[in-house]
């Protein structure tokens, strides 16, 4: 029972670092895409295939983003994952208290969090896409 807790609380960091991820890049990047796209239909001259352009051209802001997100919380969540891994080992071999192993690997998994917000809005403001 004790596993699931733990497991819970990672699902609710994560959702956290998501919320974060929205309010701090992803909000503001569909403004400034949906604006774009708009700006696209408004020049009524352009051919289908020239608005699909546009309208690509439009996306690239955000999909660069969720590249570079999507890199570094890939990686966190390996970490994250083998880590609990050897938790399950250890526990197997009676090596270790599945409870204490696991808060630790959550505590990493907070510290890696908050350095991959910092890596990733770095990365974000040197693109400015």
């Amino acid at each position: 029972m004790a596993k699931v807790g733990k497991s819970d609380r990672v699902m609710e960091e994560t959702l956290t670092v998501q919320a974060t991820l929205d309010r701090k890049f992803y909000r503001k990047l569909k403004v400034n895409m949906y604006k774009c796209v708009a700006h696209c239909h408004e020049n009524n001259a352009t051919t289908e295939k020239e608005l699909e352009k546009c309208i690509e051209t439009c996306s690239v802001p955000l999909i660069k983003t969720m590249e570079i997100v999507d890199s570094e919380t890939d990686d966190i969540q390996m970490r994250f994952l083998n880590c609990e891994e050897k938790c399950d080992k250890s526990e197997l071999n009676g090596k270790n208290n599945y409870d204490d192993c696991i808060s630790k690997c959550s505590k990493e998994f907070r510290n890696a969090i908050e350095d991959a917000i910092k890596k990733i809005t770095i990365k974000v403001e040197e693109n400015k896409f």
